[in-house]
């Protein structure tokens, strides 16, 4: 196991200031196919029911009285692949078919690769992957574990999630595995929401609580299980849920949080981005980015005065509600294709 050392790095600091997103250019019509996946609860209904929008138009995967959420979202040779569960059973639909998963009880993360399929999520609290419906366990069972996403490049694996620490039932660890091995990326308490390899980096997006505040500092993401940091703030601090990397280009989409407020954002090579907020809401989070032709897709959601959150996209940092007859919800994966 490697462990990651924090106040040595400090000296890779990103050092920053917040800004709003400059970049107002507007997309041509039908330059993109915008998938974006979440849950919903209907004005009639009581349950989360997993929803896809293509391009706005929504769809509830499952229809049943069934607890049901879509996490993540990928196309592969015009197939649309889509992550989750239904009554905690972990599944995914292709092309709104779904796929029962052995053994599983959620689903985080869908990556096609090769033709072959595979999906992050957990057995009764315990990280495993599937490929092609095996399932591959990563932790002991004694040890509360989950896998959150996964990435695949040649034929290593690497799956970001957390652990707890030994009988230390609520005290969880931020790791990824490479090919089933563990490694940890803070020894503190953390969590890994996402990861991806670009030559031969590794990035891991997700929350680290050790050293919080330091010089007005905030952790952001990892490279190279190094901790990188952005300035903040008034002591705030940044949770990055999900992150893509184009042309070297880090982008990590994610929260400012202070006392009782979220103020969704992202950040290109540290640069603070604070995601456009119309009503003003106290509560905005962004879950997922993808970055296409230098626009810029994020999905969340944005907590209404009732109390309730919407599944919202920012597009080059303009905001648009997801379509649907909505009492909450919230968009937790998007995938962008472009059109020829």
């Amino acid at each position: 196991m490697k462990r990651l050392k924090h106040i040595l790095f400090l000296l890779t600091v990103i050092f920053t200031s917040c800004s709003n997103n400059d970049d107002s250019q507007t997309l041509p019509e039908d330059a993109y196919d915008i998938h974006v996946v979440g849950f919903t609860t209907q004005p009639d209904k009581y349950k989360n029911q997993a929803t896809y929008w293509k391009n706005n138009i929504p769809t509830l995967l499952d229809q049943s009285d069934s607890e049901s959420t879509a996490t993540a979202v990928v196309v592969a040779n015009n197939d649309v692949y889509i992550s989750g569960s239904i009554n905690h059973k972990a599944c995914y639909w292709k092309n709104g078919n779904v796929v029962y998963l052995a053994d599983g009880t959620e689903a985080y993360d869908i990556k096609v690769v090769n033709n072959d399929i595979y999906v992050a999520g957990e057995e009764h609290y315990v990280a495993c992957y599937w490929k092609n419906g095996i399932k591959t366990t990563l932790a002991e069972k004694e040890n509360e574990s989950r896998a959150y996403a996964i990435n695949v490049v040649d034929n290593d694996v690497y799956v970001a999630g957390t652990q707890s620490l030994g009988k230390n039932k609520y005290k969880f660890l931020a790791l990824y595995w490479k090919n089933n091995e563990a490694v940890i990326l803070d020894d503190y308490q953390g969590f890994a929401y996402d990861i991806l390899s670009s030559g031969n980096d590794i990035y891991v997006a997700g929350d680290a609580y050790s050293n919080n505040y330091i010089d007005n500092l905030s952790f952001a993401y990892w490279k190279n299980d190094t901790e990188i940091y952005v300035s903040v703030k008034d002591q705030n601090k940044v949770y990055t849920n999900g992150l893509t990397v184009v042309n070297n280009d880090v982008y990590v989409a994610g929260y400012i949080s202070s006392y009782m407020v979220h103020e969704a954002a992202y950040w290109k090579n540290g640069k603070t981005n604070l995601l456009f907020n119309a009503s003003g809401s106290q509560m905005t989070d962004a879950n997922d980015i993808e970055v296409v032709d230098n626009s810029v897709f994020v999905c969340g959601s944005e907590q209404s005065n009732q109390l309730r959150n919407k599944p919202k996209i920012w597009i080059n940092n303009k905001e648009t509600f997801l379509a649907g007859n909505i009492k909450e919800g919230e968009a937790l994966g998007i995938f962008v294709v472009k059109n020829n």
